[in-house]
């Protein structure tokens, strides 16, 4: 099964895309709404895992036959529980509110691009400030190839997120007489502590 994953990991890699795998919950993961299927080995080998589930009221009666939600179980750089609404129209789902659907997939869009900018910055030995100056990591990250589209702002919102998580932080480098800080991902290669 990892053998597996590290193959498909690859294919999007390569290809740069994402790759999505179908599965059907058991019968406990139907009641409990977990949405698991047996094994934890599926889960536990991918970044992130959805549910598609039918709302139900107090009595476990449909609420809408066209409702759904699509629920974050698992994430490793988002927070789990996201919700979004989803409608069927003309054969599709479609968000139900088009326009929050869309910032929560943005802000972890950003989110995620940004620890990818970071990683790949710690990794060369650059080096990226969390407050407005010449290397402000906004700044430098918009200018990047890697930015994907992502505006200074949204790399602002995406940077305090990741800093009040705990994903990033500050650290303080350079001589005692001018001493520096600058941003690492936790857990990375230049995260010394």
């Amino acid at each position: 099964m990892k053998a597996f994953i590290r193959e498909l990991r690859g294919l999007a890699m390569r290809r740069n895309c994402a790759v999505l795998l179908l599965a059907h919950p058991s019968a406990e993961g139907l009641r409990s709404g977990s949405g698991m299927s047996g094994s934890t080995h599926w889960s536990n080998a991918v970044r992130s895992r959805l549910y598609l589930e039918t709302p139900r009221g107090d009595g476990g009666a449909e609420i809408d036959p066209d409702l759904r939600e699509l629920i974050l179980k698992k994430s490793n750089r988002w927070r789990r529980g996201e919700r979004i609404t989803l409608r069927w129209r003309e054969g599709m789902f479609v968000p139900e509110d088009a326009g929050a659907a869309s910032d929560v997939l943005t802000k972890a869009h950003a989110r995620t691009v940004f620890l990818d900018l970071l990683a790949n910055f710690n990794a060369v030995g650059r080096r990226v400030s969390a407050n407005p100056s010449r290397n402000f990591a906004p700044t430098e990250f918009e200018k990047e190839d890697g930015a994907k589209g992502i505006k200074n702002r949204a790399f602002r919102q995406a940077m305090s997120d990741l800093l009040s998580e705990g994903k990033i932080r500050i650290e303080v480098g350079g001589p005692p007489s001018k001493p520096r800080e600058y941003l690492v991902v936790v857990g990375g290669p230049a995260d010394t502590a």
